[in-house]
């Protein structure tokens, strides 16, 4: 019997002295990167473009490992070296000074090592991160900015919330083979926006991306500065308001993909004294290259087109479409065709265009169900429009309407056709400056002349103003 206590002490004894031997063996636990091939260790500056990266770490006898803030809870190993891995560990830009400390019954071992997340807008840079509650993002040295509504979340093809809410920023950069056309030129790398869950489709809320562009742009080239966007087939172009100063073009977020910002620049044979208005409009895709049908020439195919069309009549959905761009109105969806405002847009390249611009109240028909796409809009029209999207404020009394409107068209022909549902908002653009009257043959008189056809040079006169009005260019 006393043999038998004798080992069972013995057995005691040497079990705490393995576990103070093997405790010593904390100290030898190495730390390498997600990988498993690389070790880090004290005396180097670790170099990485993204802010989630992995750590493996082999241990012996610890029963807890920490990374900076981060604890795991392992199983202490005695007799074999053990690995955990912590994935996703958070950096911020710049120099990371992280502590990784081993825990286990017989001590504490630690280590240092040192992690630069270089986080400029360059290519083959990473951010990932959960959309806050603020909806604000700024990222890559505030050269990329995205502002969401708050309590904003990442849907799948259904609607439905996912898990994932982490939103994943990546640079690259352009081939010229990729280019949207040679007219367009990017002035900033490319930022690739994707939901970091591949089941996440979009966000329920559209919001606004900012990116900043190349210093090298001077300041006034400003106007034909645009952002496109592509999910990896065609470059669509969604426009841009420019801070010409802090060289940063907003425009909306409506989805995930690439987006970057281009300079634009092309001549066209028909350019006129419209030119400062409707360059800057085709350069952010408010104004397309149309036939004199108002067929618009896609942007695929429109290198070898010489006129931008600006002799040719506006048709009203030219103007619908060019307003709704100018003012980076959110689309509604297309209605069945048993639920639109109009029997007569369905074939109409505008269609979404004039839905929205009647959604806000922008626009209205020529009969009941009836648009007339195609039909040229007249001056009257315009005024009305314009009037209705600058907030424009309108006299009501007829009669003082009437009587300011003959102090500026003298000619009673004149005067009498402008149709009395647009004299308020005629008075209103004339005030304005937005609509100037037309010398007669003698230059002793102005008319308003409301019943003649608006063309597409004077149309891009006006969406210019608007868009001024609206600081929106």
């Amino acid at each position: 019997m006393k043999r038998h206590y004798f080992l069972i002490l013995l057995l005691l004894i040497l079990m705490c002295l393995g576990q103070g031997a093997f405790a010593a063996e904390i100290s030898e636990i190495r730390i390498l990167d997600g990988s498993g091939r690389t070790e880090l260790t004290e005396t180097t500056t670790y170099l990485t473009r993204e802010n989630l990266v992995d750590f493996q770490v082999d241990y012996l006898g610890a029963s807890s490992i920490k990374i900076g803030a981060l604890t795991k809870s392992v199983t202490e190993s005695v007799y074999d070296e053990a690995t955990v891995t912590f994935r996703d560990y958070v950096l911020k830009p710049g120099l990371n000074k992280l502590t990784v400390q081993a825990v286990g019954s017989g001590g504490t071992a630690k280590k240092n090592i040192t992690i630069n997340y270089v986080s400029s807008f360059v290519n083959e840079t990473q951010y990932v991160l959960e959309i806050p509650s603020t909806g604000k993002i700024s990222i890559f040295d505030k050269a990329v900015n995205l502002t969401l509504p708050k309590d904003d979340f990442i849907v799948d093809s259904g609607g439905d919330i996912i898990e994932d809410q982490k939103i994943k920023f990546e640079v690259t950069d352009l081939d010229t083979d990729d280019y949207p056309s040679k007219f367009r030129t990017p002035v900033s790398n490319v930022i690739d926006i994707s939901a970091n869950d591949s089941d996440g489709k979009r966000l329920i809320n559209p919001g606004t991306i900012s990116i900043k562009y190349s210093a090298e742009v001077p300041e006034s080239s400003a106007s034909n500065i645009t952002i496109m966007y592509t999910q990896g087939s065609d470059w669509v172009n969604i426009g841009a308001v420019v801070d010409a100063k802090n060289r940063t073009a907003t425009a909306p977020f409506q989805e995930f993909g690439e987006y970057a910002v281009f300079n634009a620049s092309r001549f066209f044979d028909d350019y006129n004294w419209a030119k400062p208005y409707a360059e800057p409009l085709w350069a952010k895709g408010i104004m397309q290259i149309r036939q004199s049908d108002g067929d618009i020439v896609s942007e695929d195919f429109d290198e070898d087109t010489q006129e931008l069309g600006l002799e040719n009549d506006c048709l009203r959905a030219d103007f619908a479409s060019m307003i709704v761009k100018a003012l980076g109105l959110l689309p509604v969806n297309k209605p069945g065709s048993d639920n639109s405002r109009f029997t007569d847009i369905s074939t109409s390249d505008d269609e979404q265009d004039i839905e929205t611009a009647a959604a806000y109240g922008i626009v209205e028909g020529v009969s009941v169900n009836r648009f007339n796409p195609n039909g040229s809009l007249t001056r009257a029209q315009a005024a009305v429009i314009v009037a209705r999207v600058l907030n424009l404020s309108l006299t009501i009394d007829e009669t003082k309407v009437a009587t300011e409107l003959q102090k500026v068209f003298t000619d009673e022909d004149d005067f009498n056709a402008i149709p009395d549902w647009a004299r308020p908002h005629v008075l209103a653009c004339v005030k304005g400056k937005y609509f100037n009257g037309i010398p007669t043959g003698d230059g002793s008189e102005v008319e308003f002349k409301a019943n003649q056809k608006l063309n597409r040079g004077e149309a891009a006169k006006l969406v210019y103003l608007i868009m001024k009005a609206k600081k929106r260019i």
